[in-house]
Protein backbone atom coordinates (compact mmCIF):
# COMPACT_ATOMS: atom_id res chain seq x y z
CA UNK A 1 0.00 0.00 0.00
CA UNK A 2 2.04 2.93 -1.34
CA UNK A 3 2.77 6.10 0.57
CA UNK A 4 2.99 9.13 -1.81
CA UNK A 5 6.60 9.75 -2.86
CA UNK A 6 6.68 13.29 -1.52
CA UNK A 7 6.48 11.88 2.03
CA UNK A 8 9.20 9.23 1.56
CA UNK A 9 11.89 10.99 3.60
CA UNK A 10 13.36 8.40 6.00
CA UNK A 11 13.43 10.96 8.81
CA UNK A 12 9.63 11.31 8.77
CA UNK A 13 7.51 9.58 11.43
CA UNK A 14 4.70 7.57 9.82
CA UNK A 15 1.66 5.86 11.31
CA UNK A 16 -0.82 3.54 9.58
CA UNK A 17 -4.12 2.63 11.26
CA UNK A 18 -6.84 0.20 10.11
CA UNK A 19 -10.35 1.54 10.82
CA UNK A 20 -11.96 -1.92 11.01
CA UNK A 21 -9.59 -3.41 13.59
CA UNK A 22 -6.90 -2.42 16.08
CA UNK A 23 -4.12 -2.93 13.52
CA UNK A 24 -1.48 -0.22 13.91
CA UNK A 25 2.04 0.07 12.53
CA UNK A 26 4.23 3.12 12.95
CA UNK A 27 7.76 4.40 12.49
CA UNK A 28 8.91 6.80 15.18
CA UNK A 29 12.50 8.03 15.48
CA UNK A 30 13.41 5.53 12.73
CA UNK A 31 12.16 2.57 14.81
CA UNK A 32 9.22 0.51 13.55
CA UNK A 33 6.56 -0.97 15.83
CA UNK A 34 3.61 -3.15 14.80
CA UNK A 35 0.85 -4.85 16.78
CA UNK A 36 -0.21 -7.06 13.86
CA UNK A 37 1.72 -10.09 12.47
CA UNK A 38 2.11 -9.94 8.70
CA UNK A 39 2.09 -6.12 8.52
CA UNK A 40 5.47 -4.49 7.88
CA UNK A 41 6.66 -1.08 6.75
CA UNK A 42 9.00 -0.46 3.82
CA UNK A 43 11.89 2.02 3.95
CA UNK A 44 9.78 4.51 2.00
CA UNK A 45 6.98 4.29 4.59
CA UNK A 46 4.65 2.15 2.47
CA UNK A 47 2.61 -0.61 4.11
CA UNK A 48 3.36 -4.22 3.14
CA UNK A 49 0.87 -7.09 3.63
CA UNK A 50 2.77 -10.37 3.74
CA UNK A 51 -0.47 -12.29 3.11
CA UNK A 52 -3.88 -10.60 2.95
CA UNK A 53 -7.04 -12.11 4.44
CA UNK A 54 -10.71 -11.08 4.61
CA UNK A 55 -10.16 -9.21 7.88
CA UNK A 56 -7.74 -6.87 6.07
CA UNK A 57 -10.60 -5.38 4.05
CA UNK A 58 -11.31 -1.75 4.89
CA UNK A 59 -9.84 1.73 5.16
CA UNK A 60 -6.29 2.48 6.28
CA UNK A 61 -5.36 5.98 7.41
CA UNK A 62 -1.81 7.28 7.40
CA UNK A 63 -0.29 10.26 9.20
CA UNK A 64 3.14 11.72 8.33
CA UNK A 65 5.07 13.88 10.77
CA UNK A 66 8.38 15.60 9.97
CA UNK A 67 11.49 15.32 12.14
CA UNK A 68 10.62 18.60 13.92
CA UNK A 69 7.20 17.23 14.98
CA UNK A 70 5.10 19.03 12.39
CA UNK A 71 2.25 17.04 10.82
CA UNK A 72 2.77 17.34 7.07
CA UNK A 73 0.15 14.93 5.68
CA UNK A 74 -2.72 12.58 6.38
CA UNK A 75 -4.99 10.57 4.09
CA UNK A 76 -6.83 7.27 3.59
CA UNK A 77 -6.40 4.20 1.37
CA UNK A 78 -9.00 1.46 0.89
CA UNK A 79 -8.55 -2.23 0.11
CA UNK A 80 -11.06 -5.00 -0.60
CA UNK A 81 -10.04 -8.65 -0.12
CA UNK A 82 -12.02 -11.46 -1.79
CA UNK A 83 -12.11 -15.15 -0.93
CA UNK A 84 -10.29 -17.62 -3.16
CA UNK A 85 -12.45 -20.65 -3.88
CA UNK A 86 -9.64 -22.96 -5.04
CA UNK A 87 -9.91 -26.32 -3.32
CA UNK A 88 -6.67 -28.01 -2.30
CA UNK A 89 -5.91 -30.79 -4.74
CA UNK A 90 -4.08 -34.00 -3.94
CA UNK A 91 -1.01 -32.34 -5.50
CA UNK A 92 -0.26 -28.67 -4.80
CA UNK A 93 2.55 -26.32 -5.88
CA UNK A 94 4.66 -24.43 -3.34
CA UNK A 95 3.41 -20.88 -2.76
CA UNK A 96 -0.20 -21.41 -3.86
CA UNK A 97 -3.21 -20.80 -1.63
CA UNK A 98 -6.07 -23.26 -1.27
CA UNK A 99 -8.89 -24.46 0.97
CA UNK A 100 -9.10 -27.95 2.48
CA UNK A 101 -12.85 -28.51 2.52
CA UNK A 102 -14.79 -29.81 5.49
CA UNK A 103 -17.80 -31.94 4.39
CA UNK A 104 -20.92 -29.75 4.11
CA UNK A 105 -22.90 -31.84 6.61
CA UNK A 106 -20.61 -30.54 9.39
CA UNK A 107 -20.75 -26.84 8.39
CA UNK A 108 -23.01 -25.69 11.26
CA UNK A 109 -21.31 -22.64 12.81
CA UNK A 110 -22.15 -23.88 16.33
CA UNK A 111 -20.00 -27.00 15.86
CA UNK A 112 -16.54 -27.21 17.45
CA UNK A 113 -13.93 -28.23 14.86
CA UNK A 114 -10.30 -29.28 15.23
CA UNK A 115 -7.75 -29.85 12.44
CA UNK A 116 -4.44 -31.59 13.17
CA UNK A 117 -1.45 -32.23 10.90
CA UNK A 118 0.17 -35.65 11.48
CA UNK A 119 3.64 -34.57 10.28
CA UNK A 120 4.03 -31.54 12.57
CA UNK A 121 2.49 -29.89 15.61
CA UNK A 122 0.19 -27.75 13.45
CA UNK A 123 -3.23 -27.43 15.07
CA UNK A 124 -6.15 -25.09 14.41
CA UNK A 125 -9.47 -25.37 16.17
CA UNK A 126 -12.76 -23.57 16.72
CA UNK A 127 -14.18 -23.96 20.21
CA UNK A 128 -17.20 -22.00 21.47
CA UNK A 129 -17.03 -19.98 18.21
CA UNK A 130 -13.47 -18.81 18.97
CA UNK A 131 -10.63 -19.85 16.64
CA UNK A 132 -7.12 -20.66 17.83
CA UNK A 133 -4.13 -21.61 15.67
CA UNK A 134 -0.51 -22.39 16.55
CA UNK A 135 0.66 -22.06 12.94
CA UNK A 136 0.96 -18.81 10.92
CA UNK A 137 -0.64 -19.06 7.50
CA UNK A 138 -3.34 -21.52 8.61
CA UNK A 139 -6.82 -20.10 9.17
CA UNK A 140 -10.32 -21.52 9.43
CA UNK A 141 -13.25 -20.49 7.23
CA UNK A 142 -16.74 -19.89 8.62
CA UNK A 143 -17.81 -23.31 7.33
CA UNK A 144 -14.95 -25.01 9.24
CA UNK A 145 -12.73 -25.58 6.21
CA UNK A 146 -8.97 -25.14 6.51
CA UNK A 147 -7.29 -22.35 4.51
CA UNK A 148 -3.62 -22.39 3.52
CA UNK A 149 -2.46 -18.88 2.61
CA UNK A 150 0.76 -20.14 1.00
CA UNK A 151 1.60 -23.85 1.06
CA UNK A 152 5.19 -25.04 1.59
CA UNK A 153 6.90 -28.44 1.45
CA UNK A 154 6.39 -28.90 5.20
CA UNK A 155 2.60 -28.80 4.67
CA UNK A 156 2.73 -32.18 2.91
CA UNK A 157 0.94 -34.94 4.79
CA UNK A 158 -2.34 -36.04 6.32
CA UNK A 159 -4.73 -33.66 8.10
CA UNK A 160 -7.40 -35.05 10.40
CA UNK A 161 -10.54 -33.23 11.46
CA UNK A 162 -12.85 -33.81 14.41
CA UNK A 163 -16.32 -32.27 14.64
CA UNK A 164 -18.19 -31.92 17.95
CA UNK A 165 -21.74 -30.58 18.22
CA UNK A 166 -22.78 -27.84 20.66
CA UNK A 167 -23.94 -30.47 23.20
CA UNK A 168 -20.45 -32.05 23.28
CA UNK A 169 -21.22 -35.07 21.08
CA UNK A 170 -18.64 -36.07 18.47
CA UNK A 171 -20.53 -36.17 15.18
CA UNK A 172 -17.76 -36.66 12.65
CA UNK A 173 -14.11 -37.25 11.95
CA UNK A 174 -12.03 -37.86 8.85
CA UNK A 175 -8.77 -37.08 7.08
CA UNK A 176 -7.54 -35.27 3.98
CA UNK A 177 -4.13 -35.73 2.31
CA UNK A 178 -2.07 -33.18 0.42
CA UNK A 179 1.31 -33.40 -1.35
CA UNK A 180 3.24 -30.18 -2.00
CA UNK A 181 5.83 -29.99 -4.78
CA UNK A 182 8.41 -27.38 -5.73
CA UNK A 183 7.95 -25.41 -8.94
CA UNK A 184 10.21 -27.05 -11.51
CA UNK A 185 13.29 -24.89 -12.26
CA UNK A 186 14.40 -24.14 -15.83
CA UNK A 187 16.97 -26.83 -16.72
CA UNK A 188 20.12 -26.50 -18.82
CA UNK A 189 21.72 -29.08 -21.11
CA UNK A 190 25.32 -30.01 -20.31
CA UNK A 191 27.38 -31.82 -22.97
CA UNK A 192 30.22 -34.25 -22.31
CA UNK A 193 32.07 -35.55 -25.38
CA UNK A 194 34.08 -38.78 -25.19
CA UNK A 195 37.31 -39.68 -27.03
CA UNK A 196 35.46 -41.82 -29.56
CA UNK A 197 33.12 -38.98 -30.58
CA UNK A 198 30.12 -40.11 -28.57
CA UNK A 199 28.30 -37.68 -26.26
CA UNK A 200 26.48 -37.78 -22.93
CA UNK A 201 23.85 -35.08 -22.41
CA UNK A 202 22.80 -34.19 -18.86
CA UNK A 203 19.65 -32.26 -17.95
CA UNK A 204 20.89 -30.07 -15.10
CA UNK A 205 18.35 -28.66 -12.61
CA UNK A 206 20.80 -26.89 -10.34
CA UNK A 207 20.18 -27.31 -6.60
CA UNK A 208 16.74 -28.91 -6.93
CA UNK A 209 16.42 -32.15 -4.95
CA UNK A 210 12.86 -32.98 -6.02
CA UNK A 211 12.76 -36.82 -6.20
CA UNK A 212 9.57 -36.73 -8.27
CA UNK A 213 11.21 -35.06 -11.29
CA UNK A 214 10.88 -36.85 -14.62
CA UNK A 215 13.08 -35.86 -17.57
CA UNK A 216 11.94 -35.92 -21.19
CA UNK A 217 14.45 -35.58 -24.04
CA UNK A 218 13.57 -34.21 -27.49
CA UNK A 219 15.51 -34.55 -30.74
CA UNK A 220 14.44 -32.00 -33.36
CA UNK A 221 11.19 -31.58 -31.41
CA UNK A 222 10.42 -35.32 -31.21
CA UNK A 223 10.32 -37.20 -27.90
CA UNK A 224 13.17 -39.75 -27.70
CA UNK A 225 13.33 -40.53 -23.96
CA UNK A 226 11.06 -40.09 -20.94
CA UNK A 227 12.59 -41.38 -17.72
CA UNK A 228 13.60 -40.36 -14.20
CA UNK A 229 17.33 -40.45 -15.06
CA UNK A 230 18.61 -37.08 -16.31
CA UNK A 231 20.99 -38.34 -19.06
CA UNK A 232 20.73 -39.39 -22.66
CA UNK A 233 23.60 -40.90 -24.70
CA UNK A 234 24.36 -40.20 -28.35
CA UNK A 235 26.59 -42.23 -30.67
CA UNK A 236 29.20 -40.47 -32.81
CA UNK A 237 26.90 -41.03 -35.80
CA UNK A 238 24.05 -39.21 -34.06
CA UNK A 239 26.37 -36.40 -33.01
CA UNK A 240 27.46 -35.78 -36.61
CA UNK A 241 23.83 -35.34 -37.73
CA UNK A 242 23.78 -31.84 -36.13
CA UNK A 243 20.26 -32.18 -34.73
CA UNK A 244 18.86 -30.03 -31.93
CA UNK A 245 18.32 -31.42 -28.43
CA UNK A 246 16.47 -30.12 -25.40
CA UNK A 247 15.21 -31.55 -22.13
CA UNK A 248 12.02 -30.93 -20.19
CA UNK A 249 11.66 -31.55 -16.46
CA UNK A 250 8.28 -32.07 -14.87
CA UNK A 251 6.57 -33.15 -11.66
CA UNK A 252 2.83 -33.51 -10.92
CA UNK A 253 2.25 -29.73 -10.71
CA UNK A 254 4.64 -28.00 -13.14
CA UNK A 255 7.08 -28.42 -16.05
CA UNK A 256 9.90 -26.44 -17.64
CA UNK A 257 12.02 -26.74 -20.81
CA UNK A 258 15.68 -26.00 -21.47
CA UNK A 259 17.00 -24.05 -24.44
CA UNK A 260 17.74 -26.11 -27.57
CA UNK A 261 21.37 -27.06 -28.25
CA UNK A 262 23.27 -28.57 -31.19
CA UNK A 263 25.83 -31.16 -30.07
CA UNK A 264 29.28 -30.87 -31.59
CA UNK A 265 32.06 -33.35 -30.79
CA UNK A 266 35.22 -33.46 -32.97
CA UNK A 267 35.95 -37.13 -33.53
CA UNK A 268 39.06 -36.42 -35.67
CA UNK A 269 40.74 -34.54 -32.84
CA UNK A 270 40.39 -37.39 -30.41
CA UNK A 271 41.39 -40.04 -32.99
CA UNK A 272 44.50 -38.11 -34.02
CA UNK A 273 45.42 -37.45 -30.40
CA UNK A 274 45.13 -41.15 -29.51
CA UNK A 275 47.16 -42.21 -32.56
CA UNK A 276 49.89 -39.69 -31.73
CA UNK A 277 50.14 -41.11 -28.18
CA UNK A 278 50.49 -44.63 -29.58
CA UNK A 279 53.36 -43.51 -31.86
CA UNK A 280 55.21 -41.98 -28.89
CA UNK A 281 54.69 -45.13 -26.84
CA UNK A 282 56.04 -47.34 -29.66
CA UNK A 283 59.06 -45.07 -30.13
CA UNK A 284 59.87 -45.14 -26.41
CA UNK A 285 59.56 -48.93 -26.35
CA UNK A 286 61.97 -49.34 -29.29
CA UNK A 287 64.45 -46.99 -27.63
CA UNK A 288 64.40 -49.06 -24.43
CA UNK A 289 65.00 -52.27 -26.42
CA UNK A 290 68.02 -50.68 -28.17
CA UNK A 291 69.47 -49.57 -24.88
CA UNK A 292 69.27 -53.13 -23.55
CA UNK A 293 71.30 -54.34 -26.55
CA UNK A 294 68.72 -56.48 -28.19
Amino acid sequence: MKLPEKYNDKSNDIKWTHFSSDAVIERRNKKIKSNTPGLTMEEDGSLRFQSVSLKDTGTYAYTVTSADGTEIAKDKVEIKVYVSTETCGKDQQVGTSCIMKLPEKYNDKSNDIKWTHFSSDAIIERRNKKIKSNTPGLTMEEDGSLRFHSVSLKDTGTYTYTVVSSDGTEIGRGEVKIKVYEKVPKPTVKINCTADGNAALTCDVGNSKDPSLTVSWYEDGKLIQNEIKPQVFLSSTQVQENKTYLCETHNPVSRNKSESVIVSCKLFYFTYFSFFNILILCYETVERINLLGF
